[in-house]
């Protein structure tokens, strides 16, 4: 097992997430562990639970992905935009919302599809 990078715990779903290069597990106290293999094929940079812990994000390069928490399962990913520096859920977790540089966008968490860009 590779060494933990980030250690990540979200309340609301009693979810802790350990990161370690490429390698995502999530220990839920509902459902057990839950392990996501070749998030990226480089490593994580960015990871952010959706308010209700139902889905993380991870974003490595220009990509973004969605898992679902309780199987592992990749939802969607996210391209379009230049190197990811930050991401952030809405309040409701409808939304994702990613920074690159200069530009913002705001994203759809149910299609990844884009809903506004800054």
């Amino acid at each position: 097992m590779l060494p933990v990078r980030i250690l990540i715990a979200a309340v609301a779903g009693c979810l802790l997430l350990s990161i370690s290069s490429q390698h995502l597990a999530a220990q839920s106290s509902r459902s057990g562990n839950v392990e996501i293999n070749s998030a990226h094929s480089s490593g994580i940079e960015q990871t952010v639970f959706s308010p209700d812990a139902s889905w993380v994000a991870t974003s490595s390069g220009r990509e973004i992905k969605i898992w679902d928490t309780s199987t592992g399962r990749l939802l969607r990913t996210i391209l379009g935009q230049d190197r990811v520096m930050s991401i952030v859920s809405s309040p409701d977790g409808r939304a994702l919302v990613s920074c690159s540089g200069n530009v913002v966008k705001v994203w759809d968490v149910a299609t990844g599809g884009e809903l506004q860009s800054y």
